[in-house]
């Protein structure tokens, strides 16, 4: 079982959305209506859909000028910040390490949003996924 795989185990919205984001078994709306009528299934889509978008922009204009993490408001949350230079488009998104692991994940991101966590964590302010 991996990191990622960890924290997921006992939390039902990251399960889900998870689950979501896997192209093999995707988790239609249709078939699994019961698990979005509920709290956790709605906060699961609502994310799911936060983070399409952050990949969206990613896919339209490319890897992003500057990626920047830092503490949320919250305990567990960070603030991702995403500059589009060459569009003028910067994104202030609070997110749980969960989903920032996701994002990870997917690749999309990837190298910056990987730098971004390197520099969060070597400020000492932990990180989520390892």
């Amino acid at each position: 079982m991996s990191l990622l795989d960890c924290l997921f185990v006992n939390n039902r919205v990251f399960q889900m959305l998870r689950r979501m984001r896997v192209s093999g078994q995707p988790l239609s709306r249709n078939k699994h209506f019961e698990s979005f009528s509920d709290g956790p299934g709605r906060r699961a889509l609502t994310l799911h859909r936060h983070l399409l978008s952050l990949e969206r922009d990613a896919q339209r204009y490319g890897q992003p000028d500057q990626v920047g993490l830092r503490a949320g408001p919250r305990e567990g949350e960070l603030v991702l910040t995403t500059a589009y230079e060459r569009v003028r488009l910067r994104r202030h998104t609070t997110l749980d390490h969960e989903a920032v692991a996701l994002l990870v994940e997917g690749g999309l991101l990837s190298p910056a949003l990987d730098q971004a966590l390197d520099a969060h964590r070597a400020q000492g302010q932990g990180g989520g996924e390892g």
